[in-house]
């Protein structure tokens, strides 16, 4: 009999936790696990969504912590930067899911990097990851590279875009110094005067049309 009242006061104890309700249990009352301690001196233990409180055995042999109450806070109200402090645990708590006209979610950026988090809690919505380059902008969150060219061979070191600018003076013969990338480019479709258009067969039926400069 004992072992079945037992079994079923650790049942009630387990379907009070699942619930989130407070427990039909306090100090001085027996221990559902020995019966034979009372419930003595209680700990406290606070989370953000609640707290738990736990009265020990005061059967030696027992020693057992019982959890006699369980309540989640009230989140009736408070956002996720404004919280006030439970007067039972004296947790501070905040609602992280309600974020008011204060909290805004922002793009936080560094030249190779990037991560989504509200301005005023600070939950990350995104953690930090890698710019998504393509054509020399982010994908994800629009930042626009600015162009690392110190390598010096016409590509940028960051988002491995080439160097689109046509120097002055350049031809497609003629490699002239650019003065962004610091790196010699030639202009393919600017032709000198030695470099004339002209039909060539490429087979027994077929030709083609390309650029030759004469010598």
């Amino acid at each position: 009999m004992k072992k079945r009242l037992a079994f079923l006061l650790i049942a009630a104890l387990l379907l009070s936790c699942l619930s989130g309700t407070a427990l039909a249990l306090d100090v001085g009352d027996e221990c559902p696990y020995c019966q034979i301690g009372t419930l003595s001196s209680t700990v406290t233990f606070a989370y953000n969504w609640g707290h738990r409180i736990y009265a020990k055995c005061s059967n030696y042999q027992c020693g057992m912590d019982v959890l006699i109450n369980q309540e989640n806070h009230d989140l009736t109200g408070l956002t996720c930067w404004q919280g006030k402090k439970c007067p039972i645990c004296n947790w501070d708590y905040l609602n992280p899911d309600n974020h008011d006209d204060r909290c805004t979610l922002q793009w936080i950026t560094t030249a190779t990097t990037h991560k989504k988090e509200w301005s005023a809690c600070g939950k990350v919505e995104v953690a930090e990851e890698a710019h998504n380059w393509s054509n020399g902008q982010c994908l994800d969150c629009d930042y626009v590279c600015e162009h690392d060219w110190s390598e010096k061979n016409g590509v940028c070191k960051i988002c491995k875009l080439p160097c689109t600018n046509v120097p002055e003076g350049a031809t497609c013969t003629t490699a002239v110094e650019c003065s962004v990338c610091r790196t010699s480019h030639t202009n393919p479709n600017k032709h000198e005067d030695s470099c004339k258009l002209q039909w060539i067969s490429t087979s027994a039926t077929t030709h083609k049309q390309a650029y030759f400069r004469k010598s």
